[in-house]
């Protein structure tokens, strides 16, 4: 509820802007569980260790951070109001995570999932012996036989130029899962807004090659 109260006199007028907010004195513990692919696919579903886990509500001043420890993926706030909160955890080796939650009686446990950062691709820029010159590559990082999908492409990187010049060719990408679960809807799409060339898929199928990495 908000709104302005005027004040006037003979001299002046003065406005002053007024926001009221209910809020409850109810107080409770809130458990908050991290989870990522491992939970799901790998023996004993462990939980994500040594998390970071931020819960802030600016208009109550409230600002608390909690690590998870060990394998326990848990983490509890202790004693805070029944409110709505933003919710931030990240770790290492994942991607983060951000959400607007509830906390209330019936709303005291909430799951987050951090995504594991199977594949990491590396920009290297090395100076040559010739001036203004510079060799770029792209140096990929990826796990292997590890509980989740962990999907590469190779080449993954094109250099264009000669295509840009007139050439033309065909390229031949091999799409390779080095995950022990199967990824299943991979898609691969070319680009669409390159200023000057223009991408044709020329194969109206897929050849898969099925590889059993649990024997390996």
């Amino acid at each position: 509820m908000s709104g302005v109260i005027v004040l006037n006199t003979d001299l002046t007028t003065l406005a002053i802007l007024y926001r009221f907010a209910v809020t409850s004195v109810f107080k409770l513990n809130l458990t908050l569980t991290v989870k990522d692919e491992y939970t799901y696919f790998a023996s004993g579903a462990p939980l994500v260790r040594g998390a970071e886990v931020r819960l802030t509500n600016p208009r109550r001043q409230y600002s608390e951070t909690r690590y998870t420890t060990n394998e326990t993926g848990y983490v509890i706030f202790e004693d805070i109001h029944e409110d709505r909160y933003t919710l931030f955890a990240q770790a290492e080796g994942h991607s983060s995570y951000s959400a607007v939650i509830i906390a209330s009686p019936d709303m005291n446990e909430h799951e987050l999932f951090l995504p594991r950062i199977a594949v990491k691709y590396t920009w290297t820029v090395t100076p040559t012996t010739v001036q203004d010159k510079y060799v770029i590559t792209l140096d990929s990082t990826f796990e292997t036989h590890v509980p989740m999908p962990v999907v590469t492409v190779e080449p993954a990187k094109v250099n264009t130029l000669p295509y840009e010049l007139g050439e033309e060719d065909t390229m031949e990408f091999t799409i390779t899962n080095h995950g022990l679960i199967r990824a299943d809807d991979v898609r691969f799409a070319l680009p669409l807004n390159h200023p000057y060339l223009n991408f044709n898929m020329v194969c109206t199928g897929y050849t898969w090659i099925k590889k059993d990495i649990l024997e390996q």
